[in-house]
């Protein structure tokens, strides 16, 4: 019985059709993508982050910056959060890039129509 109920459960959640409380999914059927491509909003994200080094030596730390951010059913980016940041500096960096991207991103979409989808990206110093 205790399976068959995390089977319905599992199902539930999986479902395309379902539609979470704060209407911002978590995975979709089609996941947004950077307009230009995610090779390219990958080079986009290292060269903004990569002027830090000279411009502080000596302060950038290795590592990575998880930031969330939603991409709206138009394409924009709201929402933009670090969820596990190195200092000060380099978290504001990540976050201005992402917020800073010149293109916007073409919307994840369920059942053919586009939703607003919640990412993680990890900017690597």
């Amino acid at each position: 019985m205790r399976w068959i109920v995390s089977l319905l459960v599992i199902a539930f959640c999986c479902d395309a059709r379902y539609v979470p409380e704060d209407g911002v999914y978590a995975v979709a059927e089609v996941m947004p993508e950077y307009s230009e491509g995610m090779s390219i909003f990958a080079k986009y994200i290292k060269s903004e982050t990569a002027s830090l080094d000279s411009a502080y030596p000596g302060k950038i730390v290795g590592g990575k910056v998880m930031v969330s951010f939603v991409v709206h059913r138009d394409g924009t980016v709201a929402e933009i959060k670090v969820l596990r940041g190195i200092n000060e500096l380099q978290d504001q960096t990540a976050l201005m890039a992402i917020q800073n991207a010149p293109k916007k991103w073409t919307p994840g979409t369920n059942q053919g129509k586009p939703v607003d989808v919640k990412l993680v990206y990890p900017v690597v110093y």
